[in-house]
């Protein structure tokens, strides 16, 4: 059977006191571990990008300082990167250098070259790798005196192990923020029975008072509440 407006309303107003604030706790409440399950991942990913990132700069560093021409206008390496992963084929960390004319790339990338997919959602294109996966990059234009044409650089390692890294974090955070929204809203309705334990004492005096066993209520209530017992003993 459907539930009209007005009969919610009327539902909602005869709700007591204690489910009024437990449900305007849970309300808040759930908001809040909302906004945490959404916005705790993201500072995360953007922390852990930005640290990857970090460390690339440290290679494009290294990529940009090593780079050099032959003498028949073709761009070399001619010494190994610290970093022995661009140096084994798949390995998800790679590099390349190219010109209109051409291109150098690290051994990782095998026979693959770094393929670049505009996408409409984001600013930057998505850049993937030998194995098709998609990379965190970073991208840079050098020149160098034997060539007037600039040298893109691009280094990019995979993304997959940080997205799995983010994927468990979540599902634990998710567990956490569960346990702590039953948690607080437990102790929450502690403290509402407790702050409305003087309403019960009244309404159980009041009911003394009606039977004829006693005289008036008792002077022992919150200050909130102890006007309105002066006045019913009045």
């Amino acid at each position: 059977m459907n539930t009209s407006p007005r009969q919610f309303k009327d539902t909602f107003k005869k709700l007591s006191l204690k489910s009024r604030l437990l449900l305007a706790a849970a309300f808040w409440l759930s908001a809040m571990i909302f906004a945490a399950g959404i916005g705790i991942p993201k500072l995360v990913n953007d922390y852990l990008v930005q640290d990857v990132k970090s460390q690339l700069s440290l290679s494009m560093d290294e990529i940009t300082a090593n780079i050099e021409v032959n003498s028949e206008g073709n761009l070399i390496m001619p010494s190994r990167l610290s970093d022995p992963r661009f140096s084994q084929p798949y390995s998800g960390l790679y590099w390349s250098a190219s010109t209109k004319g051409d291109d150098l790339r690290s051994r990782s990338l095998w026979d693959k070259k770094l393929t670049f997919k505009e996408d409409n959602l984001s600013i930057n294109p998505k850049v993937k790798g030998a194995n098709n996966e998609e990379l965190i990059y970073i991208q840079k234009n050098i020149y160098l005196p034997e060539i007037k044409q600039p040298i893109t650089i691009t280094v990019g390692l995979d993304e997959d192990p940080l997205e799995k890294t983010l994927h468990q974090l979540t599902g634990q955070l998710w567990i956490i923020l569960g346990l702590l929204f039953s948690g607080v809203l437990f102790l929450i309705g502690i403290q509402v029975s407790w702050s409305l334990r003087p309403l019960a004492k009244m309404q159980s005096e009041l009911v003394t008072l009606r039977k004829g066993e006693q005289q008036a209520l008792s002077q022992h209530y919150p200050q909130e509440i102890a006007p309105l017992v002066s006045d019913l003993n009045a």
